[in-house]
């Protein structure tokens, strides 16, 4: 039986050099490596997309000793390298075009790989590609569910349509809240100004969608989004990278001001998987194209000079802008797979980061404290060591 049939990834270099599988109907693993290159393009624009190259910028910066090396953010290695590690696999590239016209069979060609991911049993890992491509991420979980959206953005991205499209990049959550199985939302990172009205905002609030901005995260901690999820929830994460402040994260294709912090971003991921099971995440918007200063005067006194200085400042950012992608997916696999993160939630890195924001963003331990009949632990004492034995 032959089913969707992905591309190898470009340059023979698998994600952290895991093991490549393009046959989906071959496919054995617990968490999927899938790059979506292209999604829906908007007719008036150039069929550029800065984020097609994504997924193949991220693989050349990963490498498999950063899955097994100590990681001072989830307190260990994302896998041990013992028989217990899932299997993790990636699964190459959706094939399409930046074409507006092959915005439908991109869709489709998504849609239909995501859902042989799932079907397999694994958690899809998508490398995005620009943020059209959570349409038809989420389009293949029909008929599962109920979901809670999480969305990254400094957008609200519920546009109906923009030049005649309702599938680009200014109207995924718009598409989600359309969706039957997905029932919650949750967007993290708004601010400044965007492609909504105040039309969009108000009915994003109407739908139900929660919206945290950047100045709440930054004032309250992460714990201003945790607080929005249900316990015991299934969870598809979508991370647009301009959600995260260009200090941190500065290769990205709509930059704006301000945004969460990196640590935020890993912290959420952590809190949702603490709240419940992380069923898919998609990461896209890292615009890792850009016009490159070609031409033998490079001198600083002329316009290709400066142009050539501009160039190498951006490589700086897009070479950490790299690292930070990287390094989100690689505590994404670590949370779906329910290691780390979500179990080391009071280590002692956990405790220094929550001291640095005067632990306003510890997530609740409990959300009915009144007693119950029985217990199966009960730990005495409040302080440092009730702490650590709990």
């Amino acid at each position: 039986m032959t089913g969707p049939q992905t591309r190898p990834p470009a340059g023979g270099r698998s994600f952290a050099g895991v093991p490549v599988v393009t046959d989906l109907a071959q496919l054995e693993a617990d968490v999927a490596i899938l790059g979506i290159p292209y999604g829906t393009t908007y007719d008036t624009e150039s069929p550029v997309n800065e984020s097609a190259g994504s997924p193949t910028a991220i693989r050349a910066r990963s490498a498999p000793s950063h899955l097994y090396h100590h990681d001072f953010d989830i307190g260990a290695p994302v896998l041990s390298g013992t028989s217990a590690d899932p299997r993790i696999v990636d699964c190459g590239d959706v094939p399409g075009t930046p074409l507006p016209a092959d915005g439908a069979a991109n869709r489709a060609m998504a849609t239909a790989a995501v859902q042989a991911i799932l079907r397999a049993g694994a958690v899809p890992i998508v490398l995005g590609g620009d943020d059209s491509v959570p349409i038809p991420f989420f389009a293949a979980y029909e008929g599962q569910g109920p979901f809670t959206v999480v969305q990254v953005d400094a957008h609200l991205d519920w546009r109906d349509e923009v030049h005649g499209s309702r599938y680009g990049y200014s109207s995924p959550m718009r598409r989600a809240s359309e969706m039957p199985w997905i029932t919650g939302m949750v967007q993290v990172g708004l601010r400044g100004t965007g492609s909504a009205r105040v039309a969009e905002v108000a009915d994003a609030r109407a739908w139900g969608s929660r919206l945290v901005t950047a100045r709440a995260v930054r004032e309250g901690g992460i714990a201003a989004a945790l607080d929005h999820l249900p316990d015991g929830g299934t969870f598809l994460v979508t991370i647009d990278c301009d959600g995260i402040d260009p200090a941190d994260f500065p290769g990205v294709s709509a930059l704006a001001p301000g945004g969460l912090a990196y640590h935020h971003v890993l912290d959420l991921i952590g809190g949702i998987a603490a709240r419940g099971r992380i069923a898919g995440l998609d990461i896209v918007e890292f615009g890792c194209v850009r016009a490159n200063c070609a031409g033998p005067d490079r001198s600083a006194g002329t316009q290709s000079g400066r142009r050539c200085r501009l160039w190498a400042i951006w490589q700086s950012g897009h070479s950490i802008a790299c690292a930070a992608f990287r390094s989100v997916i690689e505590n994404a696999v670590a949370c779906v797979c329910g290691t780390t993160m979500a179990k080391m939630k009071y280590s002692i890195f956990s405790l220094l980061r929550q001291a640095r924001d005067y632990h306003r963003g510890w997530p609740k331990a409990w959300r009915s404290p009144e007693p119950k009949p029985s217990y199966d632990v009960i730990i005495i004492g409040g302080g440092g060591h009730g702490l650590a034995t709990a």
